[in-house]
C-alpha cells in the first residue's frame, strides 16, 4: 500500500505504510484542500479530504479499480513509448518517437490529466523544448485570457517585467507554479 497525498499546487508525496497499515505525512501549512489518495493491492482507492478549517474533518469515497482487459493492456504495451524523463534539459533521444507523431501538424495540443501537478508540467516544458529546437515551433498558447497574459508574451519577447508576476497576473492558478516560470524563463532565455 502507498499513500498519495496532492498537496496546494498538487505536489505529490508517497510514504510506504508500517507494517500495520500506519503513516504519518506532516504537509506545509495550506489554505487549500489536502487530499490524500490512498491506494491498496485489493484495487481499492480511498480519499480523504482534510479542509484548514477542519483538519480532521474527513471525507471518504471508496473507488473500485477495475483491472484493464488483457486487449487493451497488450495494445499499450506494443504502443507506448517509454519515457527516460519529465526533466527538461535532459536530452530528445527518448522523445524522438514525438516527429512521426506530430508529423507535419503545426499545432501541438498538450494536455494533463490533473491540474497543477508538477510532473505534468515538466514534462511539458520538456515536450515543448523539442518541439522547438527539433522542430521549429516557435509558439506556445496557454489557457489564459489574451490581456492577462501580455506580460507573460511582453517579458518572453523583450525581457520586460517581471516573469513571477506577470504569471501570478494571469489569475490562472493551474499554470501559477514554479515550473511553468521555469518555461517562461526557459522561453527568454532561447
Amino acid at each position: 500500500t502507498y499513500i498519495y497525498a496532492r498537496h496546494s499546487y498538487f505536489h505529490l508525496y508517497c510514504v510506504q505504510p508500517d507494517a500495520h497499515g500506519r503513516f504519518q505525512i506532516a504537509l506545509p501549512a495550506s489554505q487549500s484542500t489536502t487530499a490524500l489518495f490512498l491506494e491498496s493491492p485489493d484495487l481499492r482507492a480511498r480519499v480523504q479530504m482534510v479542509t484548514p478549517d477542519n483538519p480532521r474533518q474527513v471525507v471518504f469515497n471508496t473507488y473500485k479499480v477495475e483491472k484493464a482487459p488483457g486487449a487493451v493492456v497488450d495494445w499499450m504495451k506494443k504502443n507506448a513509448v517509454p519515457i527516460d524523463s519529465p526533466e527538461p534539459g535532459t536530452g530528445f533521444a527518448d522523445l524522438q518517437p514525438l516527429k512521426q507523431v506530430v508529423g507535419n501538424a503545426r499545432i501541438v495540443g498538450l494536455g494533463e490529466a490533473t491540474h497543477g501537478s508538477r510532473e505534468f508540467n515538466l514534462m511539458r516544458h520538456r515536450i515543448f523544448e523539442y518541439l522547438v529546437k527539433e522542430m521549429g515551433f516557435t509558439a506556445v498558447g496557454i489557457e489564459a485570457s489574451m490581456a492577462d497574459a501580455f506580460a507573460v508574451n511582453q517579458y518572453v519577447l523583450n525581457g520586460t517585467g517581471d516573469p513571477e508576476k506577470a504569471l501570478a497576473g494571469m489569475h490562472f492558478w493551474t499554470c501559477n507554479t514554479r515550473e511553468v516560470l521555469d518555461m517562461i524563463l526557459w522561453m527568454r532565455e532561447y
